[in-house]
């Protein structure tokens, strides 16, 4: 049951990629799809941060307002990192939550850019909801979409560089405490590699260094298709593997070398095909593909840092993300190949243009 439930949601992936690429037909429509997800992403942020000052969310009171849900009673709620509360939203943990904010910051800068400058509101809200995780995952993600943008985008870049000052002091006031738990968690005593092997033998959580050698050497048992795509079950009665905080490590366990080079393929031929076209395309089009290639290329790299696949909400929002770039990259072949109106007439037969041409005696 396990493995048909992870093979599921692996195809509801698939099935949302495919649904976006078949209703995004034009580029209008491409924006309101990026303004509906900036728009989301940015309440679900502004309660995270509601939730990091005041410990308060309502998405455990769901249930209240649509029966049909229940509550989860695993659910964690207050998590804590140093001296601040880590904010879980309506994600399963705060990582979760704090990739899916990532995700949609570049869209939020795409959007305010070519639509209103009220949208920076929207920036300034998902930057504030990641920093509210405490999530050290969240900041590197932040990191890459940043070194994407600067290659990409190089000047309007190097411009914004001098907003960082204020973002970090609107953080201080907005999340007292954030700031300083994020330094800890980064520079913790004994240095991060350290820090990353404290717990070795621990199942549960043993740290992602620690995590290497063990999870290698099961993998030179399996190396090129792994043990079956869901068998490692990490939590329940049915347990029978350890918590992975790496996606690409668990990817080579359970699909092997073919199915993680298929993934690594993947995410460069969206950087390639996405940032090559953003780069040479100065357009409001060439910004899109930009805040593509950066959120995918985000994702990407977090999945070193976290098991990606296993959190729903962030997954989801990668699908969505590809297919609406699928569709973008689409509708620009479509009208570069669209005929003009005079070549899009139908031609004359070669016997009718025959007959044309004959001279008829007076």
């Amino acid at each position: 049951p396990t493995v048909v439930k992870s093979l599921t949601f692996l195809l509801s992936f698939f099935v949302v990629f495919y649904l976006v690429v078949s209703v995004v037909r034009t580029t209008a429509t491409a924006d309101v799809l990026a303004k509906t997800l900036v728009a989301g992403g940015a309440a679900v942020a502004l309660l995270a941060v509601l939730e990091a000052r005041t410990g308060m969310t309502p998405f455990t009171k769901l249930d209240a307002v649509i029966p049909i849900l229940t509550p989860d009673a695993s659910f964690e709620s207050g998590l804590g990192r140093g001296g601040a509360t880590r904010a879980v939203g309506s994600a399963e943990h705060p990582i979760a939550l704090g990739a899916a904010l990532v995700l949609l910051v570049p869209f939020s800068v795409y959007v305010a850019r070519t639509s209103s400058a009220r949208w920076y509101a929207a920036v300034i809200a998902l930057v504030l909801g990641v920093f509210s995780t405490v999530s050290r995952t969240g900041v590197v993600m932040l990191v890459v979409i940043g070194l994407v943008f600067l290659a990409l985008r190089p000047r309007e870049t190097r411009r914004l560089w001098p907003l960082l000052v204020p973002m970090l002091v609107v953080t201080h006031f907005a999340a007292p405490g954030t700031l300083g738990s994020l330094q800890q968690s980064f520079f913790p005593e004994g240095g991060l590699i350290e820090d990353q092997r404290r717990s070795e033998g621990s199942c549960s959580s043993a740290g992602r260094v620690a995590d290497l050698a063990p999870t290698l050497a099961e993998v030179a048992r399996k190396p090129f298709l792994g043990y079956g795509y869901g068998t490692r079950i990490t939590t329940g009665p049915d347990a029978n593997a350890c918590i992975l905080d790496n996606q690409w490590l668990g990817t080579l366990v359970e699909v092997g070398a073919f199915g993680a080079l298929a993934w690594l393929w993947l995410f460069l031929r969206v950087l390639r095909r996405f940032g090559g076209a953003a780069k040479d395309d100065p357009s409001e089009r060439g910004w899109l593909l930009a805040a593509m290639a950066a959120s995918v290329t985000a994702y990407a790299v977090g999945m070193f840092t976290f098991d990606a696949l296993s959190f729903i909400q962030v997954s989801f929002l990668l699908f969505i993300i590809l297919g609406l770039g699928s569709a973008v990259a689409a509708n620009a072949r479509q009208r570069g190949r669209s005929p003009s109106p005079t070549r899009g007439r139908p031609s004359a037969s070669r016997s009718t243009r025959a007959r044309r041409s004959v001279v008829m005696p007076t």
